[in-house]
């Protein structure tokens, strides 16, 4: 069977722009570097808009130079301890083992095996006598043990920094643990802590409630740091926009500098619909019936993109479209009637980027990946089921406790319910 054009991504890294954003990265490493302490940097910015396309352009030269890259990321829902070095401390072990055993050796602290209890591939580090040393699995030790683990985790990365630049980039920290806070306190806030730079990437919308942001945002500032920097990332700019849909274009086969410059438009510098919208236009064998030649529309590729997603999905995708606000999952897939199937198919709306969630917990709460998600869905239905879903959502949130008033009269004047609207204005005033 063939394979859908819109299905179809391009497979080249994409990445313009951001000179400015480039530039202040750079020059945080180097005054960290200078200063001979670590340093944090935090970019923030909403879903789509390029944070790691920024991070992975660092990367890229931050490789090039020499430096000791480790790379991780978090996921929304993974259930381990310590997720958000998980991948990191895999990426140490595996450098560690290239060196040579005696390079290795000398950068190995005393207890290492301790660190094992947390992360198991660090196994393949310790001689095969150390790897048999017992290690306590009393309750009571759970703590000190702990501790001891972090502290000579942070060791070997002091090590490791001593002879190499290290830059940890972590994507996506936002779904980070406790656990893995706990241990970014003994990492950069002890004493002597590792000369490296720490680049974690998060959503702007999810900050708040993370409690791994809140940890990483409340380190303290070591002496002669700037402390954790925030580096807020924004929309592409219009010529910005322009050359990326132009490379879009290209790498699909059909460059048009006039329709690089519609897409630019009709994207509103989100680099995630410049890439989707321009790959969609250039692939798509004929605009829609009544669409003028070279029409770019955003609301085209989410038609698309949603008819291809099962009933099911369409309609939890529906639910949050006219609930207008993040929804508990659990209700979503109860206003959408979908049964217990529905949580899989709102991770599946997640993976293909058309909704977000907080979680996989029936309450972590869930909502359309982009605003103009939202306002796309909600134009396309008809009165009919608009009405429905307004009346679904106040029933059944009129039978939680500490919904907002005024939440509630939106969605009883959508389903036409004046009775339930007058009682719910009354209480909102």
């Amino acid at each position: 069977a063939g394979t859908r054009a819109s299905q179809v991504r391009p497979q080249r890294a994409l990445f313009v722009g951001r000179e400015q954003e480039l530039g202040r990265l750079r020059r945080a490493l180097t005054r960290a570097r200078a200063g001979g302490h670590p340093g944090v940097m935090c970019v923030r910015g909403p879903s789509g808009i390029g944070k790691t396309e920024l991070a992975s352009a660092l990367v890229r030269e931050q490789r090039s130079d020499g430096v000791l890259v480790l790379r991780g990321r978090c996921f929304e829902r993974e259930s381990a301890p310590y997720k958000v070095f998980d991948a990191v401390v895999d990426e140490l072990v595996g450098y560690l083992r290239e060196l040579p055993v005696q390079e290795r050796t000398a950068l190995l602290p005393p207890g290492l095996q301790f660190v094992t209890r947390l992360f198991p591939m660090v196994e393949q580090l310790l001689p095969g006598e150390r790897r048999v040393e017992s290690v306590s699995r009393d309750p009571e030790d759970a703590g000190p043990m702990r501790t001891l683990a972090f502290e000579v985790l942070r060791d070997l990365l002091r090590a490791v920094a001593r002879v190499r630049r290290v830059l940890v980039c972590i994507d996506d920290v936002h779904w980070g643990d406790r656990d893995s806070g706990d241990l970014l306190r003994v990492l950069l806030a002890g004493d002597d802590p590792p000369e490296l730079f720490l680049l974690a990437l998060c959503r702007r919308e999810e900050a708040a409630q993370s409690s791994f942001v809140q940890t990483l945002m409340s380190l303290p500032t070591p002496s002669g740091g700037a402390g954790v920097e925030t580096l807020e990332l924004g929309h592409l700019s219009r010529r910005d926009g322009e050359r990326l849909a132009a490379l879009v274009l290209e790498g699909a086969g059909r460059p048009d500098p006039q329709l690089a410059r519609r897409v630019a438009a009709e994207s509103a510098g989100v680099p995630l619909f410049v890439r989707e919208l321009g790959h969609h236009v250039a692939t798509r064998s004929a605009p829609p019936a009544g669409s003028p030649r070279g029409a770019v529309s955003l609301p085209e590729l989410l038609d698309v993109r949603v008819s291809e997603q099962s009933e099911d999905a369409r309609a939890l995708l529906r639910v949050l479209a006219v609930a207008g606000r993040p929804l508990p999952q659990g209700l979503v897939v109860e206003a959408a009637g979908c049964g217990p199937g529905g949580y899989a198919r709102l991770h599946g709306l997640g993976v293909v980027q058309l909704v977000r969630s907080r979680g996989p917990a029936p309450e972590d709460l869930a909502e359309t990946y982009h605003d103009r998600i939202r306002a796309c869905v909600v134009e396309g239905m008809e009165e009919g089921e608009l009405a429905r879903l307004h009346g679904q959502l106040a029933g059944l949130l009129e039978r939680r406790e500490g919904v907002d008033p005024e939440w509630l009269l939106e969605h009883c004047l959508g389903a036409g319910l004046d009775d339930r609207a007058i009682l719910q204005d009354e209480r909102a005033a």
